[in-house]
């Protein structure tokens, strides 16, 4: 593993196909995305115990996580499950919340506050200024309702 100047961590492509058994691990840097494959030239130690700089093939965390998908290890596959299982169902549900609260809005600056209160209940803070609260809306504003095409379908009143 190494650290990027910018503070992202990268992973030694080898090292990640050994953990997961991947044997060959040519093919699996042919699937990743090549422009978060690097090389770094890597100070490692030969077989007389002598240092020598090696260029080394690494991988960012997103192409760590596509060997991973690769990997039939058991403990590759609990975490797919887990991704698969857990994980994406909640972000979806989330996201249709947060859609289907933002077709009921009038403003930009509403559906802004409704993705601000998304990620405040994903994360379990409440950041939210008191004066960043919902304006009343005046009695003349229309309101749009849409469908899940988003077509209009109603106007009223409120």
């Amino acid at each position: 593993m190494v650290t990027t100047d910018d503070q992202k961590t990268l992973f030694n492509l080898t090292d990640v196909c050994r953990a997961l058994t991947l044997a060959n691990v040519a093919r699996t840097k042919k699937r990743l995305k090549p422009r978060s494959v690097t090389t770094v030239n890597t100070p490692t130690k030969n077989q007389h115990g002598a240092t020598a700089v090696q260029p080394m093939t690494y991988i960012d965390e997103p192409n760590l996580y596509r060997c991973i998908f690769q990997s039939r290890k058991a403990e590759a596959e609990k975490f797919q499950d887990w991704v698969f299982e857990e994980v994406l169902p909640q972000a979806i549900n989330a996201m249709m919340k947060v859609y289907r609260q933002s077709v009921m809005c009038d403003t930009y600056d509403e559906i802004c506050r409704n993705v601000v209160i998304f990620y405040e209940d994903i994360e379990g803070t409440d950041t939210r200024n008191k004066t960043v609260q919902r304006k009343k809306k005046k009695s003349n504003q229309k309101k749009i309702v849409r469908n899940n095409n988003n077509k209009i379908i109603e106007f009223f009143r409120k």
